[in-house]
């Protein structure tokens, strides 16, 4: 992999992170679904870092599961939420992990910080600013999925690894993800890493389709991180609650993990600026609590009067209810009309107040009602778009649910339709149905005698070559069993009644085809108009 990634290969395990020099660097490994083996990869590139002589300090973020833990076989006495309890410092929660990594148990609580009183506030963000002190790594395990939670935690990190598989379910939640950041202005470096594919090249292929959609769909540039392979090794591990790089150090996996650590500390070494992590959720404590205090100043006392209006209420008259708030559609697409902003920015208006609109009200503006009245007033759509989006409806059509959108005769009514009566289109198609189904037969030829006594006639063979034939097979037959064949003439007789026999079928399927033509005739000429 060395090779492949045009590195040198490593002589000394501290070497690497020698010239990290104070910074922390804070990196945020996440995944759009879960499954993808995040976690997992999460403990083995710590494990190696610190091998090479960095202290490492893993920040589990996944406060729904919390597996760090589960997978390095350590049961955590204390959480984060003793330390924001004031019940335990930072050092009384920390889990002292394999090769000199340290560990903060299931960070459930600090999604939440902005809700927290003023001294859980201080206690949080004063720990994670101790952290950066301690450790040249941070590896923050996010959840999976595109919630406000992961989205923050990603954020707060100088750097992003999203982890993927081949598995298309894998890459359109990972491309969801990138898309939810983009509309979030996030502009760190994304790496990407490629996990249970078979080999290098097997990586690249899932890498380039990745790259190509967030390209021209996002606009967004992700970088090759890497690969993990899909090595038994690791699902050993897992059932072992033992690391694969400490159970099995000379595994593919484990030797990729270590050149994963390689290439990280070397894209890193350059990166010069300082972490954020601490001041980032600093900074959405105040921003929190800025917003309350404009809300509490906005919000008129009960009983108070502003300008000339009436005086105060009396105390048993009820408030008037509040105004919802009404936005303006017409200065929407006034903005779309008259501020001419570039597909990007429309596109990305509309998808943001889409996932909006479905997160709020649990429903999408996606029906099929819509999408169809919506197609039926395009009538400046290309046809080649049209044509496209029913294309790549049926396809995923056929992959949910594993069988055709329509059934074989739809198909079949459809093509004659798209005939349009023309003889010379219809005599092609009978023709090449009879091809196909020719040389369908010819795959399963040799399977019985039938099939092939009806290859013998169909090659149209003389008597003499039929006699040659003959003795071909009774030559065949001798070296395969060691006696002679039988030498009479009852077995030539018996592939001439055959072949007699086949000859009537061919003849009935000449009829059948004849009658096809007919019936398509006959329905193209009592079809209505278009």
């Amino acid at each position: 992999m060395n090779r492949i990634l045009n590195m040198p290969p490593t002589t000394s395990t501290g070497a690497s992170q020698a010239d990290l020099g104070d910074l922390t660097r804070v990196i945020a490994i996440t995944s759009g679904k879960g499954g993808v083996g995040k976690t997992n990869i999460t403990s083995n590139l710590a494990i190696e870092l610190a091998a090479r002589g960095a202290r490492v300090c893993i920040f589990d973020a996944d406060t729904s599961l919390a597996n760090i833990n589960v997978l390095m076989g350590l049961s955590p006495q204390y959480t984060i939420e003793d330390l924001l309890s004031g019940e335990k410092g930072i050092d009384d929660i920390i889990l002292d992990g394999p090769k000199g990594i340290k560990i903060v148990p299931a960070a459930s609580g600090i999604a939440e910080c902005a809700d927290l009183d003023r001294d859980q506030q201080q206690i949080l963000v004063a720990a994670l600013a101790e952290l950066e002190k301690r450790f040249d790594y941070i590896l923050i395990d996010t959840a999976a999925g595109i919630g406000d939670n992961v989205l923050s935690f990603i954020k707060s990190a100088q750097s992003a690894i999203v982890v993927i598989s081949p598995e298309p379910t894998s890459l359109t939640d990972a491309f969801a993800l990138i898309r939810m950041l983009k509309r979030q202005h996030y502009e760190q470096p994304i790496h990407v890493l490629v996990n249970m594919v078979m080999n290098y090249t097997n990586s690249m292929d899932v890498f380039n389709r990745f790259e190509a959609a967030t390209q021209k769909y996002l606009h967004v540039k992700v970088h090759y991180l890497g690969y993990i392979p899909d090595d038994v090794n690791i699902k050993e591990s897992v059932a072992s609650q033992t690391p694969v790089t400490l159970r099995n150090p000379d595994s593919l996996a484990s030797r990729c993990f270590g050149t994963l650590a390689e290439v990280l500390g070397k894209q890193l070494q350059n990166d010069a600026s300082p972490s954020g992590f601490s001041r980032f959720w600093k900074e959405q404590v105040e921003s929190k609590a800025s917003q309350e205090t404009r809300e509490r100043e906005q919000v008129p006392p009960t009983g108070a009067t502003t300008g000339d209006g009436p005086g105060p209420r009396e105390s048993n008259e009820a408030s008037p209810p509040r105004k919802e708030a009404h936005i303006d559609s017409e200065r929407i697409e006034a903005w779309f009309e008259e501020g001419q902003p570039s597909r990007e920015q429309a596109r990305e208006v509309l998808l943001t107040l889409l996932d909006a609109y479905a997160r709020q009200f649990n429903e999408s503006l996606l029906e099929p009602e819509i999408l169809t009245q919506y197609f039926a007033e395009q009538g400046n759509l290309p046809e080649a778009d049209f044509r496209d989006v029913i294309y790549a409806l049926e396809a995923l059509f056929e992959k949910h649910y594993e069988h055709p959108l329509r059934s074989l005769e739809s198909r079949i009514m459809k093509l004659v339709a798209d005939i349009g009566g023309d003889q010379s289109l219809i005599g092609e198609l009978i023709r090449q149905l009879k091809e196909s189904c020719g040389e369908q037969l010819c795959n399963e030829m040799l399977r019985s005698p039938t099939e092939f006594h009806r290859a013998v006639r169909d090659s149209d063979l003389d008597e003499e070559s039929l006699a040659y034939l003959m003795d071909g097979i009774r030559s065949v037959y001798e070296e395969r069993y060691g006696v002679p064949a039988d030498g009479d003439d009852s077995e030539l007789e018996h592939i001439r009644a055959l072949v007699k026999r086949l000859d009537q079928q061919e003849a009935l399927l000449d009829s059948s085809l004849a009658e096809l033509h007919r019936y398509i005739e006959q329905y193209l000429k009592d079809a209505p108009a278009p």
